[in-house]
């Protein structure tokens, strides 16, 4: 059943200088319980996709399409008729929890603020409340009382995640969670947040393959504010359609570390033709002068290709 719907989304922004497209057409349904991730390269607009989801871009953003959440253009509400869904049931873990948490709050005030000011939880409960939350994400709850600065990089990441979850949100946008730890802390991270959206949905942002293929049912590649190829993981992963999502798989440590030649275009200076076209292999010259739209593939997903959907080029 289908949670939550982004149809024909656009954002770009005005630098003065140029237009930046950083999200261009985007569809994408998320279903109840589902976990989709986004992969893709740094800059290709995937963070820029989880704010427009939560109405947290900069004034000098153009936005259209819709964004139906149960049935409701969120894209279109009020701030005060948002504030019902941001947070309380599409909740965000942001990047960078040392610049998202507040230096000079406890770990146990910036969590209480969420149940006392935002659900309005009677004061007597609330730390039994934030106790749970903690110990649901690993988190020692005799350290509730401490800073941030107090805690690994890690640690502040499972602060976040039960920050999030104090919510009891039904959708989790979830940004690049991974970014900058090490290996064991990462697992440990992925196992963690396995656990607590089980029953759930949830849109991954990352650019770590390995993570999103151990968190996620389907995937959906996105390469220069595009989405390019939608499938299940399994799919994603051992049949990749689209000539950058081989490329993506390829360049894995698994698959021999081949890296994809080129660089990802501006998002101000797109282009003609397919996106991908000036670093792909398999081009044609109807790659050069025509843009790929998405097509249903005969293995279930959507690719956006003329090699690959069997165009004639």
């Amino acid at each position: 059943m289908e949670l939550l719907s982004i149809q024909n989304l656009n954002v770009w922004f005005d630098t003065g200088r140029a237009t930046v497209k950083a999200n261009d057409g985007i569809d994408l349904t998320i279903c109840h319980s589902e976990r989709i991730g986004i992969i893709g390269e740094t800059g290709c607009g995937k963070t820029i996709l989880g704010h427009a989801l939560m109405r947290l871009l900069p004034s000098n953003s153009q936005l259209q399409g819709q964004i139906f959440y149960k049935g409701e253009d969120i894209l279109s509400l009020p701030e005060q008729a948002l504030q019902r869904i941001r947070g309380r049931q599409i909740a965000m873990i942001f990047q960078n929890p040392r610049l998202a948490l507040n230096p000079v709050m406890t770990i146990y005030d910036q969590i209480m603020e969420i149940y006392r000011y935002r659900l309005g939880m009677p004061k007597e409960e609330i730390t039994a409340a934030v106790t749970r939350v903690l110990e649901m994400v690993g988190v020692d709850s005799g350290r509730m009382k401490e800073y941030p600065h107090q805690f690994s990089g890690g640690m502040n990441q499972r602060v976040m995640i039960a920050m999030a979850m104090a919510f009891n949100p039904e959708l989790l946008v979830a940004d690049e969670i991974t970014k900058g730890l090490d290996l064991p802390v990462k697992r440990k991270i992925v196992r963690q947040l396995a656990q607590v959206t089980t029953g759930r949905s949830m849109l991954l942002i990352t650019h770590d393959l390995s993570v999103a293929k151990a968190l996620c049912d389907r995937i959906a590649v996105m390469y220069a504010g595009e989405l390019v190829e939608i499938n299940h993981t399994d799919a994603i992963f051992n049949n990749p359609i689209h000539p950058y999502t081989r490329g993506l798989i390829n360049a894995l440590p698994s698959s021999g570390m081949q890296p994809i030649e080129g660089h990802t275009p501006s998002l101000s200076d797109l282009p003609d033709g397919c996106r991908f076209h000036p670093r792909c292999k398999e081009k044609k010259n109807l790659c050069l002068r025509s843009h790929p739209q998405m097509q249903k593939y005969a293995n279930g997903g959507y690719v956006r290709c003329f090699i690959n959907a069997g165009t004639d080029c």
